[in-house]
C-alpha cells in the first residue's frame, strides 16, 4: 500500500529563524565574552613598568660621546636624586638629535629633546599636535631665562626655547614644577 502524497506546506525544512532568537544568541555571546574579560582581569598581575636603568657610566660615556661635536648639547650633569636615566641617546650626522628620559621618584616621566630641527615639530611630536601655548616662563640655572610654556589636553606640561642654533624641549607628566627643575638643572 502507498503513502498518500504529502502537500507542500510553503515552509522549508530548515531551522526556523526569528527576531527573538537572534537577540537570545547575541546576550549569550555578550555573557560569555564578560565572563572572560572578568576572568582575565582577576587572574593578571598589575602590569609592570618595563624600563631600563642607565647606571652614572653610561649616562657620562653617552653625555661625553654627544659633548665632542660641534652640537651643544645640554643635560643636567647627573641624574637628579631619586630619579632613575631611562634613556640617554646621541644621533650625530647632519641632523643631530640628543634624547633624556627620567622617571622621578613618583614614576613619572620627565624628558629632554634637543635638535637643530624645528620647534614646531618638537612640540607636536614630543607634546601633543593639539598642544597649547602657555605663558612665557623665567627659569634659573645656566640655561635660565624665559622659556615657552605648553600644555596638552593629557595632563603633559613643557618648556621650549633656543639655545646656540638648537631647540631644546623639556616635557614631562611629572607636572610643572618638576619639568621646570629639570629645565633648570641643564648645563653644557
Amino acid at each position: 500500500m502507498s503513502s498518500p502524497p504529502v502537500e507542500p506546506t510553503g515552509q522549508s525544512g530548515r531551522y526556523q529563524r526569528s527576531a527573538s532568537g537572534l537577540v537570545a544568541a547575541l546576550v549569550i555571546v555578550m555573557v560569555v565574552v564578560a565572563a572572560y574579560i572578568g576572568f582575565r582581569a582577576l587572574v593578571r598581575a598589575d602590569p609592570v613598568l618595563d624600563t631600563r636603568s642607565i647606571d652614572d657610566a653610561e649616562y657620562a660615556q653617552v653625555l661625553g660621546f654627544a659633548r665632542e661635536g660641534d652640537f651643544p648639547v645640554v643635560a643636567p650633569p647627573e641624574t637628579p636624586e631619586g630619579w632613575v636615566a631611562t634613556v640617554v641617546r646621541y644621533t650625530p650626522g647632519p641632523s643631530p638629535r640628543f634624547s633624556m628620559s627620567f622617571l622621578t621618584e613618583e614614576e613619572r616621566y620627565v624628558g629632554l629633546e634637543q635638535t637643530r630641527g624645528g620647534l614646531e615639530r618638537l612640540v607636536e611630536t614630543y607634546v601633543d599636535e593639539e598642544a597649547e601655548p602657555g605663558p612665557s616662563v623665567e627659569v634659573a640655572g645656566e640655561l635660565g631665562g624665559t622659556w615657552q610654556s605648553w600644555t596638552d589636553e593629557g595632563g603633559d606640561y613643557a618648556l621650549t626655547r633656543e639655545y646656540e642654533g638648537t631647540n631644546v624641549l623639556v616635557v614631562g607628566s611629572a607636572g610643572p614644577d618638576v619639568v621646570r627643575e629639570l629645565a633648570a638643572s641643564l648645563t653644557e
